[in-house]
């Protein structure tokens, strides 16, 4: 990959969209490249912008998610499923997504007042 290219960056940018999308909605070509142009225009260091996967210091985290006590809501899992949909959020599945996070903090507030009664 050559970094001062940034037709190229682009492209590999939409690409990687391309494989985050899931198959639950057509994908967004000229969206996404419109997105990524401006990414690849607004980076002082294209090669940056792909630097998240070099974070380290989470491991002692790892396994821990049983020792959560709070009421919590995975996105994912078994209680939302989003069939087809990928890493990426898409617009049309903002609408479940937002209701279901605000029926699930309603029921915790309500839990929380009667814990607190």
């Amino acid at each position: 990959m050559n970094w001062h290219d940034e037709a190229a960056v682009i492209d590999c940018m939409v690409g990687g969209w391309r494989l985050l999308s899931g198959t639950a909605h057509a994908f967004d070509t000229a969206l996404i490249t419109g997105i990524a142009t401006n990414e690849a225009r607004r980076a002082n260091r294209l090669l940056s912008m792909f630097n998240h996967a070099l974070l380290k210091g989470g491991e002692r985290w790892w396994g821990k998610t049983g020792e959560i006590d709070v009421p919590a809501l995975v996105i994912h899992g078994s209680d939302l499923t989003l069939q087809g949909t990928g890493h990426e959020l898409h617009p049309a599945d903002w609408a479940t997504l937002t209701g279901a996070i605000l029926d699930h903090t309603l029921k915790t507030a309500r839990v929380e007042g009667e814990r607190r009664r």
